[in-house]
């Protein structure tokens, strides 16, 4: 058993350990590791070697920590799609015990081979964070998992370390995993819930609120269950936290009843997650707009949270302001470009912050209900998202080039140009929206010839994103509420395609403030 399986398998341990660490600490750890992952790549990845060599660099030569920092970011474009399968895996594809999926960028998917090692300690990392999130060594809890089965990287794993944290006699909880199966889940809720001091739902965030949302429909009393949400796959606002937070009835000093984590298929699961400081930050920033633009750099809306443990994954940000990731995997990644838009802060950095600010975390936390013991000393990253010309829902990546063969249509020839965004309305449901110009010479239509347009180009973009994309046709048929594009009209050089004349180059995503 590694050292950090050991500390996380003893909950007084862990909280003592990770609340006591300093910030220099969790620096050299990282260090280490990073290192420790470059020796792994560059003599046991064969692609790895071809790609050090490609770039005239010498192993031998990487012995600190500055000397990383000077390779090369790689990314799918040109390192993952440039070599076979089984040159990418440290040892070659059948000296791996499992394989997962993720979303492709042209519709198709890719394939990551995983090691026994790097998922040894997911079911610890889960069973702890349900100990300390949802107290379910001492309340009996049914755990409902909502996210989709199969290939997709979370899922399968969430319920394996489920099963493996149910297993644990000292454990007051039960796990069903009907996946995204609505009625199902609304049946299990209806019919086992009641037995339980407490339900907690694990999902995307907005497959979870439209459980929720039926369930009301439904006249289950979500409060009276005692119902907490563990989300991931996609970010949320404070908004949105505070919403739900108000349907489910929770209390506004439990900061981790409505909480989420961050895993990618390229990087793993197990990332980084949300704790009561990071929630906590987070509704500072959101009422603090000088506070939000120091930690952010932006006021106007928020990034995702978290904390990682520099101990299983080194992260850095690039000088476009992209998290860059090195971790120990069945394809080892070193300085690896996820291409989402976000940050790293170190403990103490942030501290200095808020107490620049006026703000006592420590003692506002205890006001909450939370210890010292709950205040993790770890590093800090933030996401605002992808920025490589990607939307998420349901799990799903969409692109701009899933909807271009739809442009080739007779319908379509009036369009000059289109984006893709998620939009949120006043029910706090998301939506992927897309945006559509008009040609310059396309005159004025009449509002009826608009709606009639909207309609049919609805019909078109989601039938060829459906066609052409595999993991969304699988949210869609999960939640096609949820996933049901909108579109949008706009004459030319209005709304968010103002900007576009100005610009040499396209921009496909549009971030709404």
């Amino acid at each position: 058993m590694s050292m950090q399986s050991f500390i996380i398998s003893h909950p007084k341990l862990a909280k003592l350990f990770m609340s006591t660490r300093s910030a220099k600490f969790w620096k050299k750890q990282g260090e280490r590791y990073a290192l420790k992952v470059f020796r792994n790549a560059a003599e046991n990845s064969k692609a790895y070697k071809k790609f050090l060599k490609k770039k005239k660099i010498n192993p031998n030569d990487i012995k600190t920590i500055k000397d990383f920092e000077k390779l090369p970011i790689i990314n799918k474009k040109n390192y993952i799609n440039k070599y076979p399968l089984n040159e990418l895996v440290a040892g070659g594809l059948s000296t791996k015990y499992t394989v997962e999926k993720s979303s492709g960028h042209s519709g198709g998917s890719f394939f990551w081979p995983r090691t026994p090692e790097e998922d040894a300690i997911f079911p610890k990392y889960i069973e702890y964070s349900f100990i300390q999130f949802y107290n379910v060594d001492k309340i009996k809890t049914l755990v409902i998992l909502t996210l989709a089965l199969g290939t997709w990287t979370s899922g399968e794993k969430m319920a394996e370390a489920l099963r493996i944290a149910a297993k644990n006699q000292k454990n007051k909880m039960t796990v069903v995993t009907p996946g995204v199966n609505k009625e199902e889940v609304l049946e299990i809720v209806k019919k086992g819930s009641p037995m339980y001091d407490q339900t907690v739902i694990v999902g995307y965030p907005p497959f979870v609120k439209s459980v929720i949302d039926e369930g009301i429909k439904r006249r289950i009393n979500w409060k009276k269950l005692n119902t907490k949400l563990g989300l991931g796959g996609e970010g949320y606002s404070e908004q949105w936290r505070e919403y739900m937070a108000e349907k489910i009835g929770l209390s506004k000093k439990d900061l981790l009843g409505i909480s989420g984590g961050y895993g990618a298929a390229d990087v793993g699961m197990s990332i980084g997650r949300e704790y009561p400081l990071t929630v906590l930050i987070r509704k500072l920033a959101q009422k603090d707009k000088k506070l939000a633009q120091e930690i952010f750099g932006v006021h106007t809306y928020l990034p995702s949270l978290l904390q990682y443990s520099p101990s299983s994954m080194y992260i850095e940000s690039n000088k476009d302001d992209e998290l860059v990731f090195t971790a120990n995997a069945g394809i080892p990644i070193v300085r690896y470009n996820i291409h989402d838009k976000g940050g790293v802060i170190r403990f103490d950095v942030m501290m200095g912050i808020l107490k620049r600010h006026g703000y006592d975390v420590y003692k506002m936390l205890k006001n909450y209900g939370y210890e010292k013991g709950d205040i993790w000393t770890m590093p800090f990253f933030y996401v605002f998202g992808r920025s490589d010309g990607t939307i998420s829902i349901g799990g799903a990546n969409i692109y701009p080039e899933n909807i271009e063969n739809a442009l080739f249509q007779p319908v379509a020839r009036s369009i000059n140009a289109h984006k893709l965004t998620l939009e949120i309305d006043e029910n706090m449901d998301t939506r992927p929206t897309i945006l559509v110009e008009l040609t310059e010479d396309s005159g004025s239509l009449t509002e009826s010839q608009m709606a009639e347009l909207q309609i049919e180009l609805h019909d078109l973009f989601l039938e060829n994103i459906k066609k052409v994309n595999e993991d969304f046709r699988d949210a869609y048929r999960a939640d096609p509420a949820g996933c049901d594009p909108k579109v949008k009209i706009f004459i030319y050089g209005q709304g968010p395609f103002a900007e576009d004349k100005k610009k040499i180059k396209r921009n496909y995503i549009y971030k709404n403030k």
